[in-house]
C-alpha cells in the first residue's frame, strides 16, 4: 500500500474538525449549565421577595454526563446517611434501655408525707432538712430494726423514718447498716425555791373582870369582893 500524503491531510483534517466540533458542543453545554443555573436562583428570588409566597421548590441543577467528563458519579449523600440512621437509632436506644434498668434497680422509696430528714437514726437526732410529700430518694441502707433508712443528702447522708415512707421499686436488697443514735436530752434541775413558813404570832389573853357581889343588909351596906355574905341579901352582879 501507496503512502498519499494528500488523502492523510484530508483525514486528519477531518479529524481535527470533529475534535473541534465536540468541543464546541461541550462548551455550548457548559453555557447551557450556566443559564438554567442562573434562571433557578433567579426565580427562588423572585419568589422569596413576594409577599406571602411559599418556599420555592429546589430545581435540581443538570450536570454533566459523567461518560464524557471522565469522572464516576458520586452517590447521594442521602444513600450514604440512610444506613447509618438506623444503627444510630439502635445505638440511642440500647443507650436508653440500658439507662433505664440501672434506674429501676437503685432502690427509692417515696415519702408519703412532708418528712423530716435527722443527721442519725433516733428521733433525738436533730432535724437536718426535710422531704416534701410524694418526693422520691434513693436509700443506702437500713437499721437492723428496720425503722429507719438511710439517705443521701446535701453530700453527706440523712435519716428517715421508715413509717412514712412507701418503696417505689424493690427495695429488699438495701443493706443492714448501723447509725450512730442520739442520747435523749439531759432534763436540767431547777434550783430549789424557799417558800416562807408563816409563823404563830402569840395573841396576849385578855383580861376578865372579876365579879363584883354586893350584899345589902338592914343597917349597914359592907361590899366584899369574891364573895357573899349570908343572909342572903339581894344580890347584885356586875360583871
Amino acid at each position: 500500500m501507496t503512502y498519499n500524503p494528500i488523502l492523510c491531510r484530508g483525514i486528519y483534517r477531518e479529524e481535527e474538525n470533529e475534535a473541534d466540533m465536540q468541543g464546541r458542543k461541550r462548551k455550548m453545554r457548559k453555557n447551557l449549565i450556566g443559564c438554567l443555573a442562573l434562571g433557578a436562583l433567579a426565580a427562588a428570588a423572585l419568589a422569596c421577595a413576594l409577599p406571602g409566597a411559599q418556599s420555592p421548590t429546589e430545581i435540581p441543577t443538570p450536570t454533566e454526563d459523567a461518560a464524557e467528563a471522565g469522572e464516576p458519579e458520586a452517590p447521594p449523600e442521602e444513600e450514604a446517611t440512610g444506613e447509618e440512621a438506623p444503627a444510630q437509632d439502635e445505638q440511642s436506644g440500647e443507650q436508653g434501655g440500658q439507662a433505664a434498668q440501672s434506674q429501676a434497680q437503685v432502690p427509692t422509696v417515696r415519702a408519703t408525707q412532708n418528712l423530716a430528714v435527722r443527721s442519725g437514726p433516733s428521733v433525738w437526732c436533730p432535724i437536718i432538712g426535710n422531704l416534701d410529700e410524694n418526693e422520691q430518694t434513693r436509700v443506702t441502707g437500713i437499721t437492723a430494726n428496720t425503722n429507719w433508712w438511710r439517705i443521701p443528702y446535701n453530700a453527706g447522708e440523712g435519716w428517715i423514718s421508715t413509717a412514712f415512707t412507701a418503696p417505689v421499686n424493690d427495695v429488699s436488697g438495701v443493706q443492714t447498716v448501723s447509725g450512730l443514735e442520739c442520747a435523749p436530752p439531759t432534763a436540767t434541775p431547777l434550783p430549789p425555791t424557799n417558800t416562807p413558813v408563816p409563823t404563830n404570832t402569840p395573841v396576849p389573853p385578855t383580861p376578865t373582870a372579876a365579879p363584883t357581889v354586893t350584899a345589902t343588909q338592914s343597917g349597914a351596906t359592907p361590899t366584899s369582893p369574891g364573895f357573899a355574905i349570908p343572909p342572903s341579901p339581894t344580890a347584885t352582879i356586875v360583871p
